[in-house]
């Protein structure tokens, strides 16, 4: 057994925590329970438990660093914080919608000049014409039949009316 006076009494580090570990390894369980006893249960416990995640010093959390890649997103905002009533929103140019048709640098409209460009059409316009009105001579179904009265119609109408177009721009 041992005396009180004889008691070796552990030397408390606490930076590393690796001397104190060694001291109470070498001690018995005699000297263990007296030392207890004196410093009392709460104590004698967080020695053995050794320094915990509380006592050590916390350390701030890694920031990302704001590399050339982090200039073009979106600015990120905390959950946490409220979100001013009036936040500043940073302008954005828009895209103007710009029509050729009415853009100066299309020109003035000039008829004769459309009339020639576009001549090609009018002979697609004649060959379609045709191709209908020979479905419509095979055809024996009866709706399909009167859909293609309704187009071949309807291009004599459009092509009538672009013979008054012209016959009128002659005339002026």
């Amino acid at each position: 057994m041992a005396k009180k006076g004889n008691l070796r009494r552990p030397r408390h580090r606490e930076p590393d925590g690796n001397e104190a570990e060694t001291d109470l390894a070498a001690m018995t369980f005699e000297e263990l329970l007296e030392l207890q006893n004196r410093v009392g249960t709460k104590m004698y416990r967080q020695l053995m438990a050794g320094p915990s995640a509380e006592d050590q010093p916390r350390r701030a959390a890694p920031t990302r660093a704001q590399g050339a890649a982090e200039k073009q997103r979106p600015l990120e905002m905390s959950s946490k914080t409220r979100v001013p009533f009036l936040r500043q929103v940073v302008p954005v140019r828009k895209k103007v919608a710009r029509d050729p048709r009415f853009d100066d640098l299309s020109g003035e409209y000039n008829p004769e000049v459309f009339e020639k460009t576009y001549r090609f059409l009018n002979e697609y316009r004649a060959k379609e014409k045709e191709l209908v009105a020979k479905r419509l001579k095979k055809s024996k179904l009866g709706e399909e039949q009167e859909k293609l009265k309704q187009l071949l119609h309807r291009m004599d109408q459009q092509e009538a009316a672009q013979h008054e177009q012209q016959r009128q721009q002659e005339q002026r």
